[in-house]
């Protein structure tokens, strides 16, 4: 009877022993699971961010004082539609923006921002330009006088597109280095949490076995 005790005792220690194992990996396995998922939408959102500076910097290239010409702002507002925002909306759509520092959720909201009035700004620019081009038009077929100053049109709309660029550039490229600091942090973090779990499993798994072992000798004892 004893030995019959003793295989149930065996037994139900085998079964929840493996059934704590498997919980414990499951839990685990979520927790990185969750590392993964953020690391995956951030790393997307960097090569975006990236993506988005360097257009930028071809912008600010075309942001320049010339003559009065009705096209002196199309290369720049042709660059505005190639912003990419994609990577950013999926990440505020995934819930994972909560889940950054606080800090880190203003700088890169602030980002976004920045880039959205970026693009704001230039195209507005440009479909002004071309509306105050076509008044003035307007003006010399009909022989009445200029209504608006054209070239202080056309440099306060250059200054406010660089200042919208400008901006943008500064806090694209500080989000960049934080983002890439908070991945590598995530990384870290993520092999530090994965050696702490197995460790304590190990310990935990050595601890029942003893004990079992313990038991077994008492039993037989």
């Amino acid at each position: 009877m004893n030995e019959i005790w003793s295989d149930i005792a065996v037994e139900v220690f085998s079964v929840s022993l493996a059934a704590y194992v498997a919980y414990r990996v499951a839990k685990l396995n979520n927790s990185v699971s969750e590392y993964e998922n953020t690391i995956s939408y951030l790393s997307h959102f960097l090569d975006e961010l990236e993506y988005n500076q360097k257009l930028l910097n071809e912008m600010k290239n075309m942001l320049r004082d010339g003559p009065a010409i009705d096209k002196i702002l199309d290369p720049a507002a042709v660059i505005s539609q190639h912003f990419r925002l994609q990577a950013w909306d999926a990440l505020v759509r995934a819930g994972l923006l909560r889940n950054l520092p606080l800090p880190l959720q203003i700088d890169l909201n602030y980002t976004d921002r920045h880039i959205r009035d970026v693009i704001w700004t230039v195209q507005t620019k440009a479909a002004g330009w071309q509306r105050i081009i076509e008044w003035n038009k307007y003006y010399d077929q009909n022989g009445v006088p200029h209504q608006t100053p054209v070239k202080d049109y056309l440099l306060q709309a250059i200054n406010d597109c660089k200042t919208a660029n400008t901006n943008a550039q500064t806090h694209t490229e500080a989000a960049i280095k934080k983002v890439e600091d908070y991945l590598e942090e995530l990384e870290l973090n993520k092999s530090r949490q994965l050696r702490t779990h197995l460790k304590r499993y190990a310990r935990k798994i050595r601890g029942s076995v003893f004990k079992k072992k313990k038991a077994e000798e008492i039993e037989h004892n």
